[in-house]
């Protein structure tokens, strides 16, 4: 166990003030609440926006929504290497995961299986949800075209993507209805909390149903989670992120498929804590970008894949995803970012269909470039707590562990 300085992998910084925002819109209540909703119609120009307790929240609550629509639809179309949250929200919502492979050489759908897996389970489809891993847009338009079929809707996942752009739209806002994650570790957090958007007023009136049946935080609730807040406000920082670190009951870093999470509202606390919510993302996104940039310029010198990021054109991204072909390197240099704190993690244990609980309903189902995913990326941490300082040290690591 590292007692030390230590990078997250993951973080957006929460301060005193913004739990103070917090506890000020804990005290003004359902007003809070309808003040972020309406900045969220402004910014992403969406006619409705819904808050809950989280994107697994979201998402499920969607699924319900889209489920009352076209009741005879049951199969929700992902693709292979995801969020373990997604398959999660599926099961939770009583539907079945269909799964697509990626296209080498990106996080996006492989378009000719995905039109294969539309011509054939056309008529069980209820949604496909093109996902924008790590912030690396999907091409939305794309899968709409080939679907070519009203009745199928797009899910758009920006879990992972708030406030990102890609092919001159807001990320989030192309499909039928989108999603974000304020999740501690996305790009704006709020400890816990969901988004969901859509300009559709058929959806929204099933929205509308969904979520307002949904229960809300308690009083006691906000105040647990404005201490949680709190925590995580000093403990997230690099000085004193060793502490829940070392904590196993705590569980950080570990990928969890869950389908029987807690849905609720969202609390004013948390609106509260979404003041200033367009300057912090875009304050964290310019920071976030200038180590990407810092990062594949050293990367570039080593000779390593930068993993489908390209200093040209660079998404907003959250985690800078990196290629390591040979299984021992991989190791080593997790074993050498564990001790010395670097923050480079493991993605994502598996490929969807082989998560244990899900793996018999997928029989002799494969995706190759999905498990390949899973066994060779690692991600390295970009959030605004990593200084020059912390990627020098991170180059340097990845040059030594490299040569084994």
């Amino acid at each position: 166990m590292r007692i030390g300085r230590c990078l997250p992998p993951a973080a957006a910084p929460l301060t005193a003030k913004d739990i103070l925002h917090g506890l000020v819109g804990m005290c003004r209540g359902k007003s809070e609440l309808n003040r972020f909703e309406n900045e969220l119609n402004s910014y992403f120009g969406m006619k409705h926006s819904y808050l809950v307790s989280s994107g697994k929240t979201a998402l499920t609550a969607i699924l319900q929504a889209l489920k009352e629509i076209s009741p005879g639809r049951d199969e929700v179309l992902i693709p292979a290497f995801t969020c373990y949250s997604i398959p999660s929200a599926i099961i939770r919502a009583g539907l079945k995961v269909r799964l697509c492979d990626l296209a080498p050489g990106t996080f996006d759908f492989n378009y000719q299986q995905l039109s294969e897996i539309i011509r054939t389970h056309n008529n069980q489809l209820l949604c496909v949800v093109p996902v924008h891993l790590f912030g690396f847009p999907a091409d939305v338009e794309r899968t709409r075209k080939i679907i070519d079929d009203d009745s199928i809707f797009i899910v758009e996942d920006a879990a992972q993507a708030m406030g990102g752009g890609g092919h001159g739209e807001k990320l989030g806002t192309v499909g039928d209805v989108g999603l974000f994650s304020l999740g501690r570790g996305k790009a704006l957090s709020t400890v816990e909390g969901g988004v969901i958007v859509t300009s559709r007023d058929d959806i929204a009136c099933h929205l509308d149903k969904t979520v307002n049946a949904l229960p809300d935080y308690s009083v006691s609730d906000q105040l647990a989670l404005s201490l949680y807040g709190l925590a995580l406000s000093i403990l997230s920082k690099p000085s004193m992120f060793w502490l829940p670190k070392s904590l196993p009951f705590l569980r950080l870093g570990e990928t969890i498929y869950d389908p029987y999470f807690k849905m609720k509202k969202m609390s004013p606390f948390q609106a509260g804590l979404a003041r200033e919510w367009k300057r912090k993302l875009l304050r964290f996104g310019q920071v976030r970008l200038g180590n990407v940039q810092g990062i594949l310029i050293e990367l570039e010198k080593l000779g390593l894949k930068p993993s489908w990021g390209n200093q040209r054109n660079i998404p907003d991204l959250i985690r800078l995803p990196l290629w390591i072909e040979s299984a021992a390197v991989r190791e080593a240099v997790l074993l050498a970012s564990e001790k010395m704190g670097l923050g480079v993690a493991r993605t994502y244990p598996t490929s969807v269909e082989q998560i244990p609980e899900l793996s018999s309903g997928f029989g002799a189902q494969n995706f190759p470039v999905a498990s390949e995913c899973a066994e060779k990326l690692v991600t390295l941490p970009i959030h605004p707590h990593v200084n020059c300082t912390n990627r020098v040290k991170i180059m340097d690591m990845l040059e030594r562990e490299s040569r084994i």
